[in-house]
């Protein structure tokens, strides 16, 4: 398993299970057990995965043996980093003590754009499809359902199945040219393609909803192409504007064209709009223009909204009214925003990371989960912002904002939509988990020592060093995440009852303003 996945993995289950035990104050207690216990039984499973992979093995046994803390978080953080430029298609910077504006203007590329865009697709759809399909309830934005409730009960996790039924696609093929013989052998080709007649006949023979099938579709091709080609988030940004737009395209043909030939016009229309889009995008970012390329990419979407906005009349859609609406705002708006603050997250986390390697690391690793607190606030503002904005440019209300702010309080029914927020925090708080796992260097040598010889010794088949070693390595990676994690928390504890709570009033009296400034309802 790849240092990274544990990583993220341990920095989620801290994340997700602190932040309402911190917020929710003393009668949170219960869950405090909970999280130390839930993240130590994933530290148990990772730690069995890593001991017996040979080349992860190694690499953990030198981290052990690592002089200092300074040489082990070098060590964690080096192969994390190099995936990461990999990942967005940035090179090595080659002065890493060069200020932060310059480290993260070079971390800026079309490939961190594509590969946010994908993220922002996924992540919004994707988390109110798991709250829906795992919960059974009605997925609700203020007082409009986004998707009803799941009846009967298994129709949420059938749902959920199709998804990652067509997400598989590409794994699929690789399969079965490696697996399928004789007569079988010509099918290997077209598994995907079979994957997805499946999966959309499933959708069929359920009648779900329109924006619920949109959904699903959205994200099984934005998961698919995260394993294909080089552009990812462009084409799963494509079929998100295509499904939003279908509908208003449809009702303002429905006055030439019968219903159903309304409709297929409408989604012709889109698909092909569509492949001009990524046709157009593909051309530049080939000839070497990523400006022009990433502009496209983001702008388009962006600038068909507007003119639907404009051009149909959202009142008068009747029964299409609310699909409509929500389609594009979950399918349109939320990623754009999402992706502008991802993409700035993940460019600070990068520059943070190089200087935190010549020096002070704790305090840029919590110099970063600072600025990724300020732009998770900074981005609940703005998606308020662009709610307005819809409303003004279509003359109808989207959501009434007043009462989605009340109700966001409920974290029971909303847990999706902080979940759906959170993707600006996760490189920051993958960073930290990196400067919390390098706090092993400071346990004492001869102790890491005799653990590198148990991870042998079980590595060699002794069946007490099997149990003892991966228990062991837990207890100490959880440790070092409980000492980091714990500090941030009581620093925040520290705060709410010094003023935080007041802060926190403050933030939605803010957004309350926005709304009244905006001309919301």
């Amino acid at each position: 398993m790849r240092i990274e996945l544990l990583l993220t993995a341990l920095a989620l289950v801290a994340v997700v299970l602190a932040v309402p035990a911190v917020l929710a104050g003393p009668g949170a207690a219960g869950l405090i057990p909970l999280l130390v216990a839930t993240t130590y039984a994933l530290a148990v499973v990772v730690a069995v995965l890593r001991i017996g992979g040979r080349g992860q093995s190694a690499a953990l046994r030198e981290s052990l043996r690592s002089a200092g803390y300074r040489p082990t978080y070098d060590l964690l953080l080096r192969g994390v980093l190099r995936r990461a430029r990999r990942w967005v298609g940035a090179d090595e910077p080659s002065d890493t003590t060069a200020p932060v504006s310059v480290l993260m203007r070079q971390a800026l590329t079309f490939r961190l754009l594509d590969r946010a865009l994908l993220l922002a697709v996924i992540y919004p759809l994707f988390s109110l499809l798991i709250f829906w399909g795992t919960t059974g309830l009605d997925a609700v934005l203020g007082q409009t359902i986004i998707i009803a409730a799941a009846d009967p009960w298994w129709t949420g996790p059938l749902a959920l199945a199709v998804i990652l039924l067509i997400a598989g696609g590409p794994h699929y093929i690789a399969l079965g040219e490696r697996h399928l013989r004789g007569a079988l052998a010509g099918m290997a080709g077209y598994l995907d393609l079979i994957a997805f007649a499946i999966g959309g006949s499933v959708l069929i023979l359920m009648d779900f909803p329109w924006f619920t099938t949109s959904a699903i579709l959205a994200v099984g091709f934005a998961a698919l192409w995260a394993f294909s080609g080089f552009l990812a988030g462009v084409p799963a940004m494509a079929v998100a504007t295509v499904l939003a737009l279908t509908g208003p395209l449809a009702f303002a043909l429905h006055g030439l064209l019968p219903g159903a030939a309304a409709f297929f016009g409408a989604a012709l229309i889109a698909l092909v709009a569509a492949l001009i889009h990524l046709i157009a995008v593909d051309v530049f970012r080939s000839r070497n223009s990523p400006d022009i390329a990433g502009a496209l990419a983001f702008g388009i979407p962006v600038i068909t909204m507007a003119a639907a906005l404009l051009l149909v009349p959202l009142g008068e859609t009747g029964d299409w009214s609310g699909a409509i609406r929500i389609s594009i705002l979950i399918l349109i708006v939320a990623p754009v925003v999402n992706v502008i603050f991802d993409v700035i997250s993940f460019t600070v986390t990068l520059a943070f990371t190089e200087r935190g390697r010549h020096g002070q690391t704790l305090l840029w690793a919590f110099a970063d989960i600072a600025v990724a607190v300020f732009l998770f606030l900074a981005l609940g503002s703005t998606l308020v912002c662009a709610t307005a904005a819809l409303e003004w440019l279509s003359g109808t209300p989207f959501v009434n904002l007043e009462r989605l702010l009340d109700s966001t309080w409920n974290t029971s029914r909303y847990w999706w939509l902080y979940l759906m927020m959170f993707s600006t925090l996760l490189p920051s708080v993958v960073h930290v988990s990196i400067a919390a796992l390098s706090l092993q260097s400071l346990a004492p040598a001869s102790w890491r020592e005799a653990l590198c010889t148990r991870i042998d010794a079980a590595r060699n088949g002794n069946i007490s060093a099997r149990l003892s070693a991966p228990l062991t390595l837990a207890a100490l990676w959880t440790g070092c995440l409980a000492l980091v994690f714990g500090a941030i928390a009581g620093i925040l504890m520290i705060l709410w009852n010094l003023g935080l709570a007041w802060g926190v009033v403050w933030y939605r009296q803010w957004l309350d303003m926005l709304v009244v400034w905006g001309g919301g309802s």
